[in-house]
């Protein structure tokens, strides 16, 4: 409480004002004094009529200010005589002002004379010059009720009660008890009110677990750690904690104990949250509350993009019984990062030393490998970082000609931002990426490096000959709206070899194969539910991974026996961010069927190829009219996707098909048995197969599963959802089938706990 507002009593009072150390400044307590003497007495607004046979007096002394520290004492009508009084009043401290007043009686032509001199010690009576002077020490009272005063008398003397910060309805039963008291008595009355001894503010201390947040910190976690001494029932303290930030991310404080006091958490308009703790009880010893926060990494989801990159400081206050404290800080840093690892051949997969042929289209990458720096240079993004991009350009120097085939560059990329990548000089120039702000990508959304599409225009010469580029590329960002630019080169220049004319083509062919559609695609469940039997038996990508163009490509595949399959899904000619597949693509087939005969035909790509009889397809030899330099069929998965109401056939190479009860000579298929899918490419002219792959299901019962989780959230004892017990159905676990027969499920949870389920 300082000086300026303490509280004011309206009646014949004494103030006098406590002087104490508050951190570094000085405040002041007040101690207010009531005198009621013989005669009439004002006090407020009330009048009460002394029973003496005296002519009754009236003063009426108006409320001081808290800097006046004026007295007024009213003394009896009939004394005719001067009277001097000394009246001390010990403060705690060692200093007081020395104040004096003069009253004038109403009726009375006597003159009252009152001088009050501070001391130091609590109990010191100062002597006064008349033998009737009367000193009087208030004494301390911890309660502001008029019960609970403190009743002192001197022979002679005045009686004295002392209020500690009383309200209004008890401030009022003290002087209706002085003025009965006076009235039965005849005795002085004195009703002291003082303010309450201040409460300790120092006794608090809040500390951080890291100066620094963010990048190059190493720190996973920040904690706040308010230590509290001896708090005392009624103390309160606070902290406001900054709001979460693209680093920091409020995890849980730990509350007061049922016993100490009462926590609440409350959020404020500017997203800082306050903490306020109550204390109920005292307590001896140390209070420790932790306040933790999550420290992001650079795979979490960030803003595209953030508004504050670079070093910013945090402040967190707290406070001591409404006093404010020294703030606590630490420094937020974040520092993108880019490490651009220059061009590299895509499709066919290769090197800077594989030599290309002039005139056939390659399919390069060009990886930015650029962090948002929250926490260090982990997970980068291969496209420019839209969390910190706030305007880039990328200019790329092209070697031998290179000429940037706009349309497939589209189509490989399939930006859904604004990004554009063009060649505005054409054949031989610079190609330009443009990423306008908050375009690109994030390290979470594992997105392909920029793609590029051309042809090198440069002509072959005898010999393979060595290109490069006159310039590395270059990177120019802009990473707020005031322009600040960060730059980043490539390490090297671009470089490709032309091969010469007397340069032999080397065929290469990459396959694999994939299982089945369920969640354990290496299991074919045996049982008489349709629902459990797999949209597809297998799946299997490929590529043309030679520098030119291969005709009459040839793919056999092995069904085995145990299975129907019913058809044979083929690929179409596509390319995009999933397949390069330029160019139509036809299939000319001979299918071998379980009964032994054999079928042919003609497909076009994206068609399902089946047998004419309706017999199970054994072994199929397909022949594909031709694939580019580097063609590549890599998806796999579900057979369809359905966006709203739109579903799109997705290009897959796949084998359809059921799990069969018997063998093709009748035997029973039963759990356990072994089934063997296998692919393999041939080039034309070959006698070998380039590449193999095999893919091994086994029959099995079917089975699923229920995954069961605990989430506690809240460890303080009494505290309301404090956690969350909850079971998962089989979903992407692995399983065989989708249906569990009336399950029972049991949980199990502490003593003291109490559960309300709910069903979802």
């Amino acid at each position: 409480m300082t000086k300026n507002n303490a509280p004011r009593y309206t009646a014949e009072q004494t103030e006098h004002y406590k002087m104490y150390k508050q951190g570094k400044i000085w405040a002041f307590a007040l101690i207010s004094t009531l005198a009621i003497g013989a005669g009439t007495l004002a006090l407020g607004h009330d009048t009460v009529s002394a029973d003496t046979s005296s002519t009754p007096v009236t003063a009426t002394t108006n409320a001081r200010t808290a800097t006046s520290g004026n007295t007024a004492q009213l003394s009896a009508a009939s004394t005719s005589s001067a009277t001097s009084e000394s009246s001390s009043v010990a403060p705690s401290s060692a200093s007081s002002d020395a104040t004096s007043t003069s009253s004038n009686t109403a009726a009375s032509s006597s003159a009252t004379s009152t001088s009050s001199t501070p001391v130091s010690a609590a109990s010191t009576t100062s002597s006064a010059a008349s033998s009737n002077a009367v000193s009087a020490t208030p004494t301390s009272v911890t309660s502001s009720v008029a019960s609970s005063a403190t009743t002192s008398a001197a022979t002679s003397g005045v009686a004295t009660q002392t209020l500690v910060e009383p309200t209004s309805a008890a401030l009022s039963g003290a002087k209706s008890h002085a003025a009965a008291q006076y009235s039965t008595t005849g005795q002085p009355q004195q009703v002291n009110a003082v303010a309450a001894a201040p409460a300790d503010t120092s006794n608090a201390v809040l500390k951080t677990s890291t100066a620094t947040v963010g990048y190059g910190s190493n720190q996973k976690e920040l904690s706040l750690t308010l230590v509290i001494t001896s708090p005392q029932a009624g103390d309160v303290y606070t902290v406001t904690i900054p709001a979460d930030t693209y680093i920091l991310q409020f995890d849980s404080v730990g509350g007061l104990t049922a016993d100490q006091g009462t926590t609440t958490t409350s959020n404020n308009t500017d997203g800082t949250k306050t903490i306020t703790d109550t204390f109920t009880t005292s307590q001896s010893g140390v209070v420790t509350q932790i306040i933790k926060y999550i420290l992001k990494t650079n795979y979490s989801a960030q803003d595209k993009p953030m508004t504050t990159i670079g070093s910013v400081t945090k402040t967190v206050t707290y406070t001591v019984n409404g006093v404010a404290q020294t703030p606590v800080t630490f420094t937020q840093t974040i520092q993108p990062y880019a490490s651009m690892t220059g061009m590299s051949l895509t499709y066919p997969t290769g090197s800077a030393t594989t030599a290309l042929q002039s005139g056939t289209e390659y399919v390069f990458s060009y990886n930015v490998g650029e962090a948002n720096g929250i926490l260090d240079n982990d997970y980068q993004s291969a496209r420019v970082n839209s969390a910190v991009n706030y305007g880039t350009t990328l200019t790329i120097a092209v070697p031998a000609g290179f000429a940037l085939n706009a349309g497939d560059t589209a189509k490989l990329n399939a930006f859904t931002d604004a990004t554009t990548i063009t060649q505005p000089g054409g054949a031989g120039t610079d190609i330009i990426i443009t990423v306008p702000k908050g375009s690109g990508s994030q390290g979470w959304e594992v997105a392909a490096a920029y793609r590029l599409a051309g042809s090198f225009t440069q002509a072959a010469t005898d010999k393979d000959t060595t290109y490069t580029a006159t310039n590395a590329g270059a990177m120019s960002q802009k990473v707020d709206d005031a322009g600040t630019v960060y730059t980043a080169t490539s390490p090297t220049p671009w470089s490709v070899v032309i091969a010469g004319s007397d340069s032999a083509v080397k065929t290469a062919g990459v396959v694999t194969a994939t299982g089945n559609s369920s969640t354990t695609q290496d299991k074919l469940v045996l049982d008489n539910d349709t629902t459990n039997a797999p949209s597809y038996l297998t799946q299997f990508t490929f590529a043309n991974n030679t520098v030119a163009d291969q005709k009459n490509v040839q793919f056999d595949l092995d069904i085995p026996d145990g299975v129907v399959a019913t058809g044979i899904v083929v690929p179409k000619g596509e390319v995009s961010d999933k397949n390069y597949l330029p160019g139509d693509l036809t299939f000319t087939y001979t299918l071998t069927l379980a009964d032994g005969t054999t079928e042919t035909g003609t497909a076009a790509g994206g068609d399902t190829i089946t047998s004419t009889n309706g017999a199970a397809i054994r072994h199929a030899a397909l022949v594909v009219n031709e694939l580019a330099a580097g063609a590549a069929l890599n998806l796999t998965g579900a057979l369809t996707t359905k966006v709203g109401n739109v579903i799109t056939t997705n290009n897959t190479f796949s084998v359809l098909g059921t799990l069969n009860a018997t063998l093709d000579d009748g035997t029973a298929v039963k759990n356990g048995d072994v089934l063997i899918f296998g692919i393999s490419m041939t080039f034309d002219g070959q006698s070998a197969p380039s590449a193999t792959a095999k893919m091994t299901e086994t029959v099995t019962e079917p089975y699923a599963a229920v995954y069961g989780y605990v989430l506690q959230n809240n460890q303080a004892p009494g505290a309301t959802n404090a956690g969350t017990m909850a079971i998962m159905t089989t979903g992407n676990f692995a399983h065989t089938t989708d249906s569990i027969y009336e399950p029972i499920f049991y949980y199990v949870i502490p003593a003291a706990t109490t559960c309300e389920c709910h069903e979802r």
